[in-house]
């Protein structure tokens, strides 16, 4: 068996364990060499049976495809890679540790996909579940969220909840057949959409399949078979499942007398109106499995949020010119629409308002709903890192005001915009200001900074979570 990626966090290892409980003499292999995966590759060597283990590192090997019966391959590698064709082309089986966990599950099984909010909503899902099944039932979180949990497949009764968020990554590279018999005997007792829109265009070359990816977790609820799970989906969407038996709306309560659930959502502490629609979901995918709907609604005051969605850094309070300051994290964001979800939830809070996006831009991803947004809202825009010059033109053409080293424009500093988050911090805590807000300095009113940069991270930082402690850390040195 071949293991196609270990992975810097050990993405692998929940394959490796899998595998090795099976007996199978195991290959893992990584592009990266040993040293960067220190951590990953100590972990590994301490799984029981690793003696099995052959680490290839450094490269792929064409023999280490050809000759494998089975591949498990990282979601992250296209379907169409080479050394995927050269394995299949060896008669090896390719699949993914999603697929087989959830062809191996024996418990109930919720997934969640969508282009934002799907992280939050499996969070809150989980925590509702463990609050309404009580301690005898045990829910597991994983999936994309991180956490294998292929190495504990034999370890969850029939009772018991596995709760997965789902990317399209994942959903594109399960096999045909899998889903083919997944729609007549059902993998998933509730699957769930939060959003569908524009994301990872580079990977799935169009809009078209890149939805069509999302909306495969649909057919693994059983619908050709006689005792189907349920589906939730957005309105938006209920056209493209027009074949299934359990389809609910779960946006469709948005106007008329207000349910228990958007009443219950009030409660939620976590800042963000588009929180409290993902936490109306994972109260929708609760009632659908059965969860008592008193013991979830009295478990959303406890609820917390995920680090980096809109995540108050309370701690952060006073700058050295006496200032105060108020600081949201929502690192999490690398498309446009999530920042614009991000500045109407905050809305135009008094003093000065600063929004710091950039980053790599996404194919596909138009900024212009984003610059309009915070020019209408009065935030000032500081661009950073590769995608700062057309940041910067989108939101000069939207009448938005810009703050930076390249906010005059005039040739003079060749548009200098920050290279990272680290001097977008820089450029935003500047005292001096211009246009209407400028004036709430001088009483030292509240100086409102939202870091969410609605583009990938890939220019600078390995990941969102780097680029966002990066923010971080340079916000806390400009602290008195």
């Amino acid at each position: 068996m071949t293991i196609m990626g270990l992975g810097l966090f050990g993405g692998g290892l929940g394959a490796a364990s899998f595998a090795l409980r099976k007996g199978a003499r195991v290959t893992v292999t990584d592009q990266r060499d040993a040293e960067t995966l220190r951590d990953a590759v100590e972990a590994l060597r301490a799984l029981p049976g690793s003696e099995r283990v052959h680490l290839v590192l450094g490269e792929h090997r064409e023999e280490d495809f050809r000759s494998a019966d089975i591949v498990i391959v990282n979601p992250a590698v296209p379907p169409k890679a080479p050394f995927i064709g050269m394995a299949r082309e060896g008669g090896a089986r390719v699949t993914t540790a999603i697929e087989l966990l959830l062809g191996g599950l024996g418990c109930r099984v919720v997934a969640v996909t969508g282009t934002h909010g799907k992280s939050s909503t499996v969070h809150f899902t989980a925590h509702l579940l463990r609050a309404a099944l009580g301690p005898d039932v045990r829910v597991a979180l994983g999936g994309n969220i991180g956490g294998s949990l292929l190495g504990e497949l034999e370890s969850f009764g029939p009772d018991d909840v596995v709760v997965l968020e789902l990317s399209s990554y994942q959903l594109e590279h399960l096999s045909e057949s899998f889903v083919a018999e997944a729609a007549r005997t059902r993998v998933l007792d509730v699957a769930a959409i939060t959003t569908l829109g524009v994301d990872h265009l580079a990977r799935h070359g169009t809009i078209e399949n890149y939805h069509a990816a999302k909306r495969r977790i649909g057919e693994l609820t059983g619908q050709l078979g006689p005792d189907p799970g349920t589906v939730i989906v957005p309105a938006a969407t209920a056209g493209s499942f027009t074949g299934v038996q359990r389809l609910i709306l779960h946006d469709e309560e948005s106007s008329g007398p207000p349910s228990w659930r958007r009443t219950a959502t009030e409660a939620l502490r976590v800042p963000g109106a588009f929180q409290r629609e993902n936490l109306g979901l994972a109260l929708r995918i609760g009632s659908a499995l059965g969860a008592d709907e008193t013991a979830m609604a009295q478990a959303i005051p406890g609820l917390t949020g995920l680090p980096h969605r809109m995540e108050r850094l309370t701690e952060m309070t006073t700058l050295r010119d006496g200032r105060v300051l108020l600081v949201h994290d929502n690192g999490v964001s690398t498309t446009p629409e999530s920042t614009v979800s991000a500045l109407e939830s905050l809305g135009s809070p008094a003093g000065e308002r600063v929004v710091l996006v950039g980053g790599q831009a996404k194919e596909g991803c138009d900024m212009a709903a984003l610059v309009r947004t915070a020019a209408r809202l009065d935030w000032e825009i500081v661009p950073f890192g590769a995608a700062a010059r057309e940041i910067a033109e989108a939101g000069r053409l939207a009448g938005a005001r810009l703050r930076g080293p390249g906010a005059a424009g005039d040739g003079q500093k060749g548009d200098a915009w920050p290279a990272g988050a680290e001097a977008a911090v820089d450029a935003a805590l500047e005292s001096s200001s211009s246009g209407p807000a400028a004036a709430a300095c001088v009483g030292l009113a509240p100086l409102n900074v939202l870091f969410s940069p609605a583009c990938a991270s890939f220019d600078r930082y390995p990941n969102f979570s780097a680029r966002a402690e990066a923010f971080r850390r340079a916000m806390a040195a400009h602290l008195a």
